[in-house]
């Protein structure tokens, strides 16, 4: 990989400034700079002084940046760059160092004097590295530096000796680093290749730690390692204690309940010896037992704690007696009834109680009114049939949620509760609901009623929907795959966002009846060419082209979304029944990866004729046609840029991979591949569902915020067509900068990807959406998207020039490629409408339509005449000339 320069002097020559922030986002507020572009490497860094924070993730870095000389820099964070290793003087320069955070990288060792200068070092985070031996590394510090925090873990330690130990620090991570055995002298690590038998050669000495001063300490995810009960014992000072998924010890429980001073403990799925739980510890205030086969627990008023999680057990009964408890899980356990407290015993403090996934099919008079501070209740995936109508107390309660969905309900009760946010009592047997139990609900804001196939089964004449207006406050509602057959009167609900009727015998519905600003999103995928390639990378990308296009709308959720899947294959010719199936495997896991799902589609499957004795085949295609609830139609972001509304002289267009990476640009199936009579060998595909549904979240909340200005999803034709449309919709003038190769720019700013053919780079069809943005929220968008794991690359700028005035200017690593004017480019776009058309189309139709939309147009506007150019269409402030 060629090497990338990356000079930023800032302070000694403002106007480079913009450069950094082109392809990095500074922030004085937050006194941070973010890269997070793959294509950069960082040799030498200048900042400014007011910089605190530096945060490079994402990128290609296997050697660290040259920082020169900063006394301000407190933080800095390199993750996910490809890390290989450190020198001993790369801190140097950072003096008041207090946070490094080289987590997810390739690093196997440290230098000895790394840290030996930083005298105000805090946090050292090297988890997810590739550290095993840790031998060479006495981790040598200043002078009475003790570390707040020390992270190995994720790291396959095997290597260490007696002489070997680790710094001075208060918080220790150990989790899944590869652990064996410890005990109160020393850490034994799992034999390997490097030292399969001899203990000597995997023994890590705790002596020199001062184990005293640990305050928290995570052994978890070593699902080998024994603990030896002396270490807990030695550890006398712990007081946040991880040892989830371990071997504990046979005298654990006793060492809790009289020697420790553990403040929140988690030690599920465990190993213990017993199924019955009873002890606390005296400081003990979390306490996490999921997952220990426990048969019966008891809590007694000794304790004091806060917050219990005894999920995934066989617990058929509890005993609490504990009044400082504020929050309780108790799911997927094997409870029959409500759990009850003995007699005289309240829970006063109790603000969270969830028992879902049990076998409860009664809540019972009184069931709540020991727990008189209650917000939030969730009973769901239980055997409910009944709620005795004395359940709830008839004044006082808090809740703020009740989760009652995948029960058996017939009817509801009605009590008030005036602090209720959200009800969810889908999929139930629901045949009616009492008109006047939404009185008892004035605040109510998300209701969920779906899957109740026998709701409106008694609306004949009156319907308890009337009721419905009583809940001013709604925002969310929704009543899928409810047998509903008719529009219901929902205007008057001016808060309501989301409306969800999907499922249900609708035949049309009045808009009158629905309050403004709320609708339905739909989108559409496919990709046929690059299913002949992969069938399965073609059934991923026609599920990330549905998405990006329907990431503009704001939805209500990804969960939310359903697809119409529509496959057209010739499944009877020799292979394509097995390509068939490796699409729709590919699709099945993809949409279980991504949370959304198909519930219909129509399939023809016979897509072969024999013409003139030979068979031909239509490409195997896949089409979603996707849709869901739009929280707000105002909101909906659409593709023509508008330049700055802030005031400012320049826009910022953002390119965001959605579910790809930068480095991959593959031309297999593409529109350009076809152009050169070609289909290519290798499609664009998505290499992380995970990251596109993050990255489709993380837009919606932008749009919500009123922060993208435009948008356009990256699909046929690659990179170029959809930034040109953009341009062309917009009828705005574009200056974009694009690096494929090592180049110098101004400010010795080095820009470089590894190698991209720009071809490779302009017309790969990877999944991604440009966005348009005002240029002050760059830092806050690209924060967002990073945070998602979302690449993201600064590529131009948008003016507000527009009509004939209006420059598409694009430059390839320093070198313009095109500058035209806009309209002279988008004719050319346009004639390529206009020859397919003479493909399908009355040549003599055709060509009396072009002279009609080219004909010059005499205006008269308030007695003035004007002349509008047949170069259209254009911002008519811009053309109109007298």
């Amino acid at each position: 990989m060629p090497i990338i320069s990356f000079i930023v002097v800032l302070y000694l020559f403002p106007p480079c400034l913009s450069d950094i922030c082109f392809h990095c986002s500074c922030d004085e507020s937050s006194r941070s700079v973010l890269c997070t572009s793959p294509s950069l490497l960082i040799r030498t860094v200048s900042l400014l002084p007011w910089v605190e924070q530096i945060h490079l993730v994402g990128l290609n870095l296997p050697h660290p940046p040259h920082f020169l000389f900063h006394t301000g820099v407190r933080v800095l964070r390199i993750n996910r760059c490809g890390l290989q290793e450190l020198s001993a003087h790369s801190l140097l320069s950072l003096p008041n160092l207090e946070v490094l955070n080289l987590a997810d990288n390739h690093l196997e060792t440290l230098p000895t004097t790394l840290f030996r200068s930083l005298k105000h070092l805090r946090v050292v985070n090297v988890a997810g590295n590739r550290i095993f031996n840790l031998t060479p590394m006495p981790w040598i510090l200043a002078e009475n530096v003790i570390l707040e925090e020390l992270d190995l873990s994720d790291n396959p330690l095997s290597l260490s000796t007696k002489n070997t130990s680790l710094p001075s620090a208060r918080q220790l991570y150990l989790s899944n680093s590869n652990l064996e055995m410890i005990n109160s002298s020393a850490v034994l690590f799992q034999p390997s290749t490097p030292c399969p038998m001899n203990e000597s050669c995997r023994y890590l000495s705790l002596n020199s730690l001062n184990v005293s001063r640990i305050t928290t300490l995570d052994l978890s995810r070593n699902e080998e390692l024994t603990i030896d009960i002396s270490a807990l014992e030695a550890f006398e000072n712990i007081s946040y204690l991880d040892l989830a998924l371990n071997h504990l010890p046979p005298k654990f429980s006793d060492w809790l309940e009289l020697r420790s001073h553990v403040k929140s403990l988690n030690i599920s799925h465990s190993h213990l010896t017993y199924d019955t739980w009873s002890w606390c510890g005296k400081d003990l205030e979390t306490l996490d037992v999921s997952g220990l086969k426990l048969k019966k627990m008891s809590l007694g008023r000794n304790c004091i704690l806060r917050s219990v999680f005894a999920r995934d057990n066989l617990l058929k009964s509890i005993y609490l007696e504990v009044i400082s408890l504020e929050t309780l899980h108790l799911d997927r356990n094997l409870f029959s009834e409500w759990p009850t407290l003995p007699p005289g015993v309240a829970l006063e403090n109790l603000h969270i109680l969830s028992i879902s996934s049990n076998l409860i099919s009664l809540l019972p008079p009184y069931a709540l009114s020991q727990f008189p501070a209650l917000q939030h209740l969730d009973v769901s995936k239980n055997r409910l049939s009944e709620i005795d109508h004395q359940a709830f107390p008839s004044l006082g309660m808090q809740l703020v949620s009740i989760d009652l969905s995948f029960n058996q309900l017939v009817l509801l009760p009605h009590p008030v509760l005036p602090s209720l946010l959200y009800l969810d009592v889908s999929s139930n047997n629901l045949v009616t609901i009492d008109p006047v139990l939404f009185a008892g609900f004035p605040l109510l804001q998300n209701l969920r009623l779906a899957n109740n196939p026998s709701l409106f089964s008694r609306c004949e004449t009156k319907c308890w929907s009337d009721s419905l207006s009583e809940l001013t406050n709604l925002i969310d509602l929704d009543l899928s795959n409810c047998a509903l057959s008719r529009s219901l009167a929902l205007s008057h609900l001016q808060s309501l966002r989301s409306l969800i009727l999907r499922g249900n015998q609708i035949i049309s519905i009045n808009a009158n009846d629905i309050p403004a600003g709320i609708g339905g999103a739909v989108a559409v995928g496919e990709q046929p060419i690059k299913t002949l390639l992969s069938p399965s990378a073609g059934a991923r990308m026609s599920l990330a082209e549905t998405l990006t296009n329907l990431v503009f709308a704001p939805i209500t959720d990804i969960r939310d979304v359903k697809m119409s899947g529509n496959w057209m294959w010739a499944a009877k010719c020799e292979g394509e029944g097995a390509k068939l199936v490796e699409a729709c495997d590919a699709m099945c896991k993809a949409l279980a990866e991504a949370g959304c799902a198909i519930d219909g589609g129509k399939d023809s499957l016979s897509m072969a004729a024999i013409v003139e004795g030979e068979v031909v085949k239509a490409p195997g295609t896949l089409v979603l046609s996707a849709y869901a609830p739009c929280v707000d139609i105002t909101k909906v972001i659409t593709p023509d840029l508008k330049g700055p509304t802030d005031g400012a002289k320049y826009s910022t267009i953002i390119y965001v991979r959605m579910g790809s990476y930068l480095e991959k640009n593959r031309l297999g199936g593409s529109a350009f591949a076809q152009v050169l009579k070609q289909i290519g060998n290798e499609p664009s595909d998505v290499e992380n569902i995970s990251t596109l549904v993050a990255a489709f979240s993380a837009i919606q909340k932008l749009i919500i915020d009123d922060v993208i200005l435009a948008g356009h999803d990256v699909s046929d034709g690659g990179f170029i067509t959809a930034l040109l449309e953009m341009a062309f919709a917009g009828n705005i003038e574009i200056h974009v900068n694009i690096q494929t190769k090592a180049a110098r720019v101004r400010c010795s700013f080095y820009y470089s990807k590894s190698t991209t053919d720009p071809l490779a780079f302009l017309f790969a069809e990877e999944p991604g959406v440009f966005l348009e943005v005002n240029s002050k929220d760059v830092h806050q968008v690209i924060a967002a998207l990073t945070a998602a794991s979302a690449e993201t690359m600064v590529i131009g700028t948008v003016k507000k020039v527009y009509g004939s005035d209006a420059k598409v200017n694009i430059n390839i690593n320093g070198e313009s490629v095109i500058n035209e004017g806009l309209v002279g480019l988008r004719e050319i776009w346009e004639e390529t409408s206009d020859r397919l058309g003479l493909l399908q189309t009355d040549k003599d139709c055709l060509e009396q339509a072009k002279l009609v939309c080219c004909q010059p147009i005499i205006l008269e506007l308030f007695g003035l005449r004007y002349h509008v150019p047949c170069s259209w269409p254009r911002t008519w402030a811009q053309e109109l000339s007298r």
